[in-house]
């Protein structure tokens, strides 16, 4: 007779349905802040450059943060920081089919969810759109299924607004 004892498990996650089948992935870790919660940590190549780039949103404001990835890793001298009243949430996707990543930051004390467009130039502060909305959760998806992504955002604390994408 044969005894084999499994000692730990895979867990592989991609999408909030498919949580519950048991996988995880590597865009989940528990929140020490959020007593303990699970948090999807979005990862992204914003400059399409091969390199993962980290964006760090301050809550309170004065800055959205952009630490671009380099062969040599990440570092302060390697950065770009755009100014915001009060950070809370952030999600990436190209909303324009433009083949640049966008940024959806909602602005959680300005009640306000803004869009930096990407382009081959990069993200400025003169190419965002500011939509009413923003406490702090922000998710991106095709709602409508017309092809072109949407943007949930709160409205209040208990009223979640879809903005339909009008085709970029």
């Amino acid at each position: 007779m044969v005894w084999i004892l499994l000692l730990g498990f895979v867990w592989i996650e991609d999408a909030q349905k498919d949580f519950s089948d048991g996988i995880w992935s590597v865009n989940i870790y528990v929140s020490a802040r959020n007593g303990g919660c699970i948090e999807f940590i979005p990862r992204y190549d914003l400059n399409l450059d091969g390199y993962m780039d980290l964006m760090s949103v301050d809550e309170h404001g004065p800055h959205l943060t952009i630490y671009w990835g380099s062969s040599e890793g990440y570092s302060n001298s390697n950065q770009d920081t755009f100014p915001i009243s009060a950070g809370a949430d952030a999600d990436v996707a190209d909303l324009n089919h433009d083949g640049y990543p966008d940024i959806v930051l909602s602005l959680a004390d300005a009640k306000e969810t803004r869009i930096f467009w990407g382009s081959r130039e990069g993200f400025s502060c003169s190419n965002i759109t500011s939509l009413p909305a923003g406490y702090e959760p922000v998710f991106i998806a095709d709602f409508n299924r017309d092809g072109w992504l949407d943007i949930a955002s709160s409205i209040t604390n208990s009223t979640v607004g879809i903005y339909l994408n009008c085709k970029g």
